[in-house]
């Protein structure tokens, strides 16, 4: 092993959750730790969003990491939602809308 990541993509919470919580982050470091795990720690956002990045405090990693996927999935999703409500919100009615809005691009 040459590198840890204590947690993936701890990059967002639902409503009334701490968020970021560093005491929870910096605990779930000590655990690995106190198990004997000596590596490095990176991270992986799940946005550019500098969550527990080197030198920001309590349970910073040594090395920071993000990509921007998932984020561009759920713009995809929130497309496609918008785009079957405006399609009458019917499978059928979306999958002719969709091809319409694709023909109409070419």
């Amino acid at each position: 092993m040459i590198l840890l990541q204590p947690e993936n993509e701890y990059s967002i919470a639902s409503s009334g959750i701490l968020f970021p919580n560093p005491v929870y982050f910096s605990t779930v470091e000590e655990q690995y730790r106190y198990a004997g795990i000596v590596v490095p720690f990176i991270s992986n956002d799940a946005y550019p969003g500098g969550h527990f990045a080197p030198s920001t405090g309590i349970g910073a990693v040594d090395i920071y990491g993000h990509d921007v996927r998932r984020f561009l999935d759920l713009a995809m999703i929130r497309f496609e939602f918008t785009l079957a409500k405006l399609c009458n919100g019917t499978l059928l009615a979306f999958i002719s809308c969709l091809k319409r809005s694709y023909i109409n691009r070419e």
